[in-house]
């Protein structure tokens, strides 16, 4: 059995996101199969081994569950199914300390520049070397797929594929078809199209072979060589020259992209181009006849005048010429060999001679080989040490250079490293004769590489270094500056940002130096302290608001504060101070929208002080100004927002929403768009991600979710208040509970208003006056201002409770959260002596009696969403509708059949609709639990509803609330029916609508048929709230009655009437059976 290999540990923060979305994971287990160590999948849930077709993708599952299986330690690695992929795997091309040693291997790696990582495998038994694979999005493009002898493999589906992490080539895995024919004909030449000898230049689209040239000077190529070159090197240019502009907006946009593509190659010669132009795909006679007989000649010269860069023949006649002279062989002086053999037999410790090491290192292969051949026959002759001997006389036989000669392009703090504007290198030090010496290694072309400054980004409750790094060309061209992660800093994978222009030299080691070098010429670089949210923060021991361009404090607005937001969150800014008369026509707005919109923008930036736990949502049918209206409010923190650009919509996903939401501390959130729609699932989704970003901000934290170490992940929600707009409310009573729902109708929006509150918003009015408004509260904050609003909050809810008697038991509280801040901001408008006393009381007890009238609205909507509620009206609806239906308590037809969800034949028989849910003994009703639940759940589903509680949750509900007639110590009660006992739910009837049975039940057309010793006098007939005594009268032919015993003496069920007519007791059978022997 062969030692077990070593395997690389899983670095899931490496992995591309791409891939992490990826749907079909596994996970893996390193087990001896008896001849060989192998890596079966197995389903992370189940543990089970994958079993069947390998492309079954039901049997794969998501990242985040095949991580979690494999943290948990009871698997070697993860993987999964390259559905829409191509892999290339290459082997025994990675050696010990993970660098490339095959030359063929990194030829196609920096070919196809997309994502690589190393194989899990590191060592095993006769083992030396790793492999490595490559990623690309798309299709294999031939039949090919593996070259044993090479250890080469490419697919896209016929094996699953294991991940690590141990990434090699950055990040990003192309799509570029184009990249993957290269490639594929690089692991394949064989299956790569041969390129056509031929005579004259004929350069149709159809000449042209994907083939390079081969190494031969640029400007000895023939024409059809520098094309074959072009095609090859440039993946953009093989679609245009054959013709097609998927890629281009117009036929005249890709026009004059192939002329500027031929100036490139073939040089600035307009008739050439123009020449050359006409050969390819995108000229045809017919579609260039209406632009006239000079379009092409105008075009190549517009192309040739516009370009201003270096064309290919330019780039190569300005590198020097190769020198293509064979080298002249060493000549081995006379005696040498003599010498050596002389030295090798005196010398029993082999000190070789440094004179004699230094002509062996010149010697070429061949001439090496045959000495070393001849030493090898000395009997006890140490080959292995001649060879070391030998290679490191090569690397002193290198020119050395002094350290002198570098005292400007290396300073003593960054030594051994120095750059000299082209490029960065390395120094290495070594000793000759007893002086120092330096060797130059290159680490980076084209330019230099720098680190301008370090950020530490604090988002309110974690704090994240950030690094700016910049680059500059060989030419001094500036490249743009990217940010670079703390943690991203080591593995040096950002040295790749600039690919067109700054060109790291391979190897891991080498990239390490690389790294090391960027670090130590930048020398000693600032630290910049930056916020990434917005609202409260106590800097230096006062409360400033945070906005995208600086804070506002007591004493006004501070720009030197550094604030980092990023897409639509940079709108939340406030730079300057409004006016009296923006605070005034703040408040007019109440005009134009309910006071309970309008006051979220005056609770939120009371947030940091006393903590928000409602939303606001606004809903109404399409093209009634929803957006619009609470666009108005969020442009009170920021004069750009508008009814088309608000901070997030519900399209977004809940950890990004959540993520924003919690940029977007102590302020107004909007999330707009709120419309279920498409199918089931994504309607059911969409009411998900409500239920969770909503009820997040309600509670002020997020979904838990850990690390692959273990630790926690940071979790993020929505830290200000939210509003939001739909055509539909949020699912679910709970939720609800949490919001304040305003419903608009069509008509209530003055438009002629709406547009003049929009030339204010868009002019910073309402930025201006909340500007004013968080100043004066810079002011006040602390701890009696925190104590205030506590204090002012319950008296305010305590008078809303006073006045909502129906309401929810949060519906006062959610209210007074708004009212709270209407009231804060009237109170600083009157202090401030914007408004009068008059005019604060005015807007005030308007807002009140608007609360109680929406508040009361609100609560009859809620218990629309009352899960108790909900089932009772779905057993009614499923029953008349024909889906269930109720029968007697012997499984037979009730009274009143068609009631009971029984249809009539037309003449005299009724026959059961659906699935039976229950009895009934047409007072009360005994529903069947399972039966009942499910036939609820599939009814619901079918019209897009769903139960969002459980069967067990329900039950207890309806108990809570009264609605069960009787029950044990669980919510179900046992009743006797058709002699077993059988768990029900025990309800009334007038619960579904019907009124419950008052007068006797008889058995069809019998006179006597009477429990013993009573007469029609004695019968007492009993319901839930009435109990009276009637004479019997017959029933009418087609309703068959409950059993005369079952109703007047209980406590004879299972006794008989031992009358053959009767149709209803228990002994139905037996009746039947004798009126059938009597028939």
């Amino acid at each position: 059995m062969q030692q077990k290999p070593e395997y690389r540990a899983v670095l899931a923060e490496n992995i591309p996101d791409e891939l992490k979305a990826h749907p079909y994971w596994c996970v893996w287990k390193s087990e001896w199969n008896g001849e060989k160590w192998t890596k079966p999948p197995y389903h992370p849930e189940t543990g089970r081994k994958l079993s069947g077709p390998r492309d079954d993708l039901s049997q794969y599952t998501s990242f985040e569950t095949a991580l979690e299986a494999y943290q948990n330690g009871n698997y070697t690695g993860i993987g999964l199914w390259p559905e829409g992929l191509v892999v290339g795997d290459l082997d025994k091309c990675v050696d010990s300390e993970n660098t490339i040693v095959n030359e063929e291997a990194e030829a196609i790696l920096s070919a196809a520049r997309t994502y690589a990582e190393l194989s899990p495998t590191i060592s095993g038994e006769g083992e030396t070397i790793g492999g490595l694979r490559f990623v690309f999005f798309g299709k294999k493009p031939g039949k090919k797929c593996r070259d044993n002898k090479r250890g080469f493999e490419i697919y896209d589906g016929s094996s699953y594929l294991t991940i690590t992490g141990h990434t090699l080539n950055g990040d990003k895995i192309s799509d570029d078809a184009d990249k993957i024919a290269v490639v594929y004909g690089m692991m394949f030449p064989s299956t790569a199209p041969k390129s056509s000898s031929v005579s004259a230049p004929n350069l149709s689209p159809s000449s042209v072979q994907f083939s390079p040239p081969g190494f031969r000077q640029f400007k000895d190529m023939t024409d059809i060589e520098k094309l074959e070159w072009c095609l090859e090197k440039y993946p953009d240019f093989p679609p245009l020259w054959n013709g097609d502009i998927s890629g281009h907006d117009s036929h005249s946009e890709a026009d004059f992209a192939l002329m500027r593509k031929l100036v490139q190659l073939f040089g600035r010669d307009e008739s050439r181009v123009a020449d050359f132009f006409r050969q390819s795909g995108l000229w045809t006679e017919e579609r260039h006849k209406g632009k006239g007989k000079d379009y092409v000649e105008k075009s190549a010269v517009k192309a040739v005048s516009g370009f201003t860069g270096q064309t290919t023949e330019e780039y190569f006649d300005s590198r020097p010429e190769p020198d293509h002279r064979e080298p002249e062989p060493v000549k081995i002086p006379e005696g040498f060999e003599a010498e050596l053999l002389k030295q090798v037999a005196d010398k029993p410790g082999y000190a070789f001679n440094t004179d004699i090491l230094k002509i062996a290192a010149e010697l070429d292969p061949e001439q090496f080989q045959d000495l070393y051949f001849k030493l090898s026959l000395i009997k006890g002759f140490p080959k292995g040490d001649f060879k070391k001997a030998v290679a490191k006389a090569k690397r002193q036989n290198k020119k050395p250079v002094k350290s002198e000669s570098y005292p400007a392009e290396v300073s003593p703090d960054a030594f051994p490293y120095g750059e000299d504007g082209k490029e960065m290198f390395m120094l290495k030090r070594y000793m000759q004769d007893g002086n120092e010496f330096f060797s130059r290694e290159r680490l980076v072309r084209g330019g230099v590489i720098r680190i301008l400054s370090e950020e530490i980004v604090d988002n309110g409750e974690a704090e994240t270094e950030i690094y700016n790094i910049s680059a500059t060309t060989a030419s001094g061209r500036d490249l743009p500056v990217k940010s670079v992660k703390q943690e991203d800093l080591p593995k040096a994978q950002w040295l790749f940002l600039w690919p067109k222009y700054i060109h790291p030299e391979a190897g891991y080691k080498l990239r390490d130096h690389s790294r090391l070098a960027v670090q130590c010429i930048s020398g000693i670089y600032p630290t910049i302290r930056a916020y990434g949210f917005t609202g409260w923060k106590k800097i230096n021991g006062k409360y400033l608001y945070l906005c995208n361009s600086g804070a506002i404090g007591a004493d006004g607005f501070h720009s030197d504060i550094t604030v980092k937001l990023d897409g639509n969150m940079t709108a939340y800014d406030m730079p300057t101070l409004g006016t009296k008369e923006g605070v005034r026509q703040s408040l007019e707005l109440s005009a134009l929208m309910p006071y309970s919109l309008l006051s979220a923008a005056y609770r939120s930036p009371l947030c940091e002080f006393f903590k928000n736990d409602v939303s606001v949502f606004i809903s109404g049918s399409t093209g009634i100004f929803k957006s619009e209206l609470t666009a108005l409010v969020q442009a009170h923190f920021g004069s750009e927002f508008n009814g088309r650009y608000l901070p997030d919509c519900w399209n977004s996903t809940a950890n990004s929403i959540g993520k924003r939401g919690f940029m977007a501390k102590d302020a107004v959130f909007t999330i707009d768009e709120f419309k279920p729609s498409g199918s089931q699932t994504q309607v059911r989704l969409l009411h998900k991600k409500a239920d969770d970003v909503l009820r997040d901000a309600a509670n002020g934290s997020g979904r838990g979710r850990m690390n692959p170490d273990g630790s926690l992940k940071k979790t993020f929600y929505c830290r200000g208040v939210i509003v939001s707009s739909g055509e539909d409310l949020p699912k679910g009573q709970s939720l609800q509970a949490r919001l304040i729902s305003i419903q608009l109708k069509p008509g209530s929006v003055d438009k002629a208003e709406l547009s003049k509150a929009q030339e204010k918003s868009k002019g910073g009015v309402y930025a201006g006056a909340m500007a004013l408004y968080i100043q004066w509260i810079a002011d006040k904050a602390g701890k009696d201002f925190e104590q205030a609003l506590h204090a002012r909050f319950i008296e305010i809810r305590d008078s809303l409770y006073d006045r909502m008697d129906a309401a929810h038991d949060r519906t006062p509280s959610n209210f007074s959260q708004m009212l709270l801040g209407l009231d804060t901001f009237l109170t600083f408008a009157v202090d401030k002596g914007y408004i009068s006393q008059e005019e604060r009381n005015h807007h005030f007890s308007n807002a009140i009696l608007e609360a109680v009238t929406l508040g009361n609205a609100q609560t009859s909507d809620q218990s629309s969403e009352n899960e108790v509620d909900i089932f009772l009206e779905s057993i009614s609806s499923l029953v008349s509708s024909g889906y269930g239906h109720l029968c007697n308590l012997q499984n037979g037809q009730p009274k009143n059949p068609l009631s009971w969800g029984w249809e009539n034949d037309g003449i005299k028989f009724y026959a059961p609709r659906g699935i039976q849910i229950g009895w009934t003994d047409g007072s009360d009703v005994w529903l069947n639990p399972s039966a009942a639940f499910k036939a609820v759940q599939d009814f619901n589903r079918s019209q897009g509803k769903e139960l969002a509680v459980s069967s067990g949750t329900l039950w207890k509900r309806m108990r809570e609330q009264g609605k069960l007639l009787s029950f044990g110590k669980e919510p179900t009660k046992q009743k006797k029916i058709l002699g077993k006992n059988t768990r029900t739910l025990h309800l009334s009837c007038e619960i579904f609508g019907f009124e419950a049975e008052v007068t006797e039940n008889l058995c069809y057309q019998v006179e006597n048929c009477y429990p013993e010793n009573e007469t029609k006098s004695d019968i007492s007939v009993k319901s839930n709230k009435v109990t009276e005594k009637k004479q019997r009268t017959p029933i009418l032919i087609g309703s068959v009655p409950s059993s005369p015993s079952e109703v007047q003496n209980p406590d004879k069920e299972n006794e008989c009437c031992n009358n053959p007519d009767c149709f209803d007791c228990e002994h139905f059978e037996v009746h039947t059976n004798a009126r059938k022997e009597e028939l």
